[in-house]
């Protein structure tokens, strides 16, 4: 299981980059469409255990929050204008119809996320018509043949787009019709229309493009085309086009297995490549290494800049008895009073954390709280780093058992990797029973690499000491 977990993390390297940025550029926009849609249909596929299941809606859920912030009107005239951007640069046109019609189809994959009555849904389809006059002009225009593939691949992925839209879950074309714009039925039957129109220019493009005659092969078997593509030699494929291929035939739910896809990871699309091996790997009732998308955080540097030392020159503090019964004998508020007074001239923590450290000491300690104490870190324009801090004293502990105390521990920590899309996890635990709860996080560290570490009584009375707030 730790192999395949740790292939799968690997493989969504790209995908958990593109996913943590707050303004992802246009590949990084492509690489989370595609994953949204291909997670969409593992998820459907119903080979995957509940629990894989509520781990890909992780990725899931994290792509459509990426792609809605960045899908605006003004963004969408990328696609409205297509033929007259082409023809003043090429390389960003294609770049960014490409970004834009992938982020609407992980947006709207499997539900409809943008009300069919907003402004913004009517300026979606009157830019997917303004595409489709682009393309007709584009693909017709002999002088332009170095973008003809590029601008097929815009009309398949147009297609599948509204073809997904038209089927997914709250779509409301009643709502569509009130609008000036083409509805999506009506656009989809265009774009259509356009294949089988040009359908020599189509086969043309396929002869010189393997992922362009995938795609269409794929969309031919789904029935979304109205003209048969020609069968795939799997044998000729490059690794990109051989993962497409194999994704293709799992969503349609043929026999696929590992033998279908590149031995080894590929350097491009080395996430869908992933997903595609634990896809396979679920059908045959295999570990398939699927892990709940979070973004990763170092627990070393996160530890010296909330603490502002190493831990290294922690382990060389000498305490007595004395000091260490001192921090034995301190109840939650005491903890949560002394974390105020370290973190109250932190720096590295972000200003409007700081000025609500009197807040965390007034928590209530009930279950809807996140934790006993949460900070942020700044990160200036980057996702802000959230640090929690569950507290356990030996005070509160009492005669609790270490069954219960325990499973109190592992809910509290974590709860914050449900609540935060970035953060690590620092539970305080001056109570008993850290045994149990420490084996519990070694598995948790090694299976999904959360950024988690205990703060015994003695590691925390060497904090307290180091930064002169051992109670006398």
């Amino acid at each position: 299981m730790h192999d395949q977990r740790k292939e799968f993390g690997e493989g969504m390297e790209d995908a958990r980059t593109a996913l943590g940025k707050i303004d992802p550029n246009y590949d990084e926009k492509q690489i989370i469409g595609e994953l949204v849609r291909f997670c969409a249909r593992a998820k459907r596929s119903q080979a995957f255990s509940d629990i894989e299941v509520n781990h890909l809606q992780t990725w899931i859920d994290r792509g459509k929050h990426v792609l809605q912030r960045s899908f605006t009107i003004n963004e969408t005239l990328a696609l409205r204008k297509y033929g007259s951007n082409l023809r003043e640069n090429p390389w960003r046109a294609t770049k960014r119809a490409m970004a834009l019609i992938l982020s609407l189809g992980g947006i709207e994959a499997g539900e409809a996320k943008i009300g069919r009555g907003s402004s913004l849904w009517r300026e979606t389809l009157e830019s997917l018509d303004g595409l489709a006059d682009g393309a007709s002009y584009v693909l017709t225009d002999d002088s332009l043949d170095d973008h003809h593939g590029f601008t097929w691949f815009l009309v398949l992925n147009a297609i599948e787009v509204l073809n997904s839209v038209i089927e997914g879950e709250g779509h409301d074309a009643d709502s569509e019709s009130e609008h000036s714009a083409p509805t999506s039925d009506e656009l989809r039957e265009r774009f259509n229309n356009m294949v089988e129109g040009l359908e020599t220019h189509l086969n043309e493009a396929m002869e010189s493009s393997s992922g362009l005659q995938v795609y269409a092969y794929d969309l031919s078997k789904r029935g979304l085309l109205s003209i048969d593509a020609p069968d795939i030699d799997v044998g000729n494929l490059p690794d990109r086009s051989k993962v497409f291929h194999a994704l293709g035939g799992l969503n349609r739910g043929n026999a696929v297995n590992k033998s279908s896809l590149p031995g080894s990871m590929p350097s491009k699309k080395p996430h869908l490549w992933a997903l595609a091996r634990a896809w396979i790997r679920a059908i045959e009732k295999e570990p398939t290494g699927v892990i709940p998308f979070f973004l990763r955080v170092n627990t070393d540097s996160v530890f010296q800049e909330i603490w502002s030392v190493r831990e290294s020159k922690l382990e060389a503090i000498h305490l007595t008895s004395t000091e260490e019964e001192a921090v034995n004998s301190m109840d939650d508020g005491e903890i949560q009073e002394r974390l105020k007074a370290i973190f109250a001239d932190n720096s590295a923590i972000a200003p409007t954390s700081r000025r609500t450290l009197s807040q965390e000491t007034r928590k209530s300690h009930g279950p809807w709280e996140i934790s006993d104490f949460d900070i942020e870190l700044d990160r200036g324009n980057k996702n802000a780093v959230f640090v929690s801090l569950p507290i356990k004293s030996a005070v509160e502990a009492g005669g609790k058992s270490v069954e219960k105390m325990s499973e109190q521990h592992l809910n509290q920590i974590l709860r914050p990797f449900l609540r935060f899309e970035k953060c690590a996890v620092f539970p305080v635990i001056i109570a008993g029973h850290t045994a149990p709860v420490n084996e519990t996080v070694k598995i948790l560290r090694s299976r999904l690499d959360l950024p988690i570490k205990i703060i015994d009584g003695k590691f925390f009375a060497k904090l307290l000491k180091h930064h002169n707030e051992l109670p006398t």
